[in-house]
């Protein structure tokens, strides 16, 4: 009886344990820096999805560098199946650096995760975009070929027309905002959700948001009769590699879709000032055409 069952017992185990070892590893690459609230993003979709099923075993895996191209590339060249999280950056990067990015040709959006998020110009030196406006010289921290860096120089050219501007280069936001508190930049681009702790002690301000959206403490440039910035918000989307096969990918998408709609995935994107969204495949695919037909059309007037 004891033999019986010490087989019954095996074979429950190795059953598991080969459905542990049947899982396909797919990592979600994200680009930017770790310890943002938008990487928090993509580690709370990672969550869901690995809740939802077995088969898939979705990890986070962080590769930084070169204006997100290291990221892009990484998963275009992949032999297995890995996706990743980017922003607008993924049409501007390329017109900014088109012989040193990735392809935007390689790739196909699975999800779109949300949209409409804005973008703060801070300062600490001054309060107001009337104060900026009245300089004769300024120095505005960017993010080469980034989101961030189109905007900011949208910014200066819809806002500062008359300021002698200095583009000065920085890896990242956080860089910047560091620079910004320590008195050596004027201004520069930074995410609500990690300026906002900066705004309520008062340790610098906001001089404006992209989008049509104001909240309080927080006033669109267009409300302060700045035009050509309501469209320039951001939004983010989950990238897989056209080479992936189609059942994979639609595997893959349903997951995501539905680990998107966690409580606590939209919970960040509100958050962080985001629109979270329900789009279809379709949806998301008309939603990325328009965003390139936007995007190349800003940096081809840039």
């Amino acid at each position: 009886m004891l033999n019986g069952l010490f087989k019954k017992l095996f074979v429950i185990m190795a059953t598991a344990s080969s459905s542990v070892w049947a899982q396909v590893t797919v990592p979600i690459v994200w680009p930017y820096n770790p310890g943002s609230t938008q990487a928090n993003y993509v580690r709370a979709i990672i969550e869901d999805a690995n809740s939802q099923q077995q088969k898939y075993r979705f990890v986070f895996d962080h590769k930084p560098g070169a204006g997100t191209a290291i990221a892009m590339n990484h998963v275009a060249n992949s032999q297995g199946p890995a996706l990743v999280s980017n922003t607008a950056t993924f049409f501007i990067r390329p017109g900014f650096f088109p012989n040193e990015s990735h392809n935007i040709d390689n790739f196909e959006p699975l999800v779109t995760q949300m949209v409409g998020q804005p973008i703060a110009i801070l300062s600490k030196k001054y309060s107001s975009l009337a104060e900026l406006k009245k300089q004769t010289k300024l120095t505005v921290g960017t993010i080469p070929g980034s989101f961030n860096d189109l905007v900011t120089r949208e910014f200066v050219k819809h806002a500062l027309p008359g300021v002698d501007v200095v583009f000065v280069p920085f890896p990242g936001t956080p860089e910047i905002v560091v620079n910004i508190l320590g008195g050596h930049l004027d201004a520069g681009p930074e995410f609500l959700a990690q300026a906002k702790g900066f705004v309520e002690e008062k340790k610098i301000s906001v001089i404006g948001i992209t989008g049509e959206q104001s909240y309080p403490n927080f006033p669109t440039f267009s409300s302060q009769g700045v035009r050509g910035l309501d469209k320039h918000t951001n939004y983010w989307q989950i990238y897989a590699s056209k080479n992936m096969p189609e059942s994979v990918k639609k595997e893959l998408t349903d997951i995501l879709t539905q680990a998107n709609k966690n409580p606590k995935v939209v919970a960040l994107y509100k958050s962080d000032f985001g629109i979270p969204v329900d789009y279809t495949v379709s949806q998301t695919k008309e939603y990325h055409s328009n965003s390139k037909s936007f995007w190349q059309g800003v940096l081809k007037n840039k």
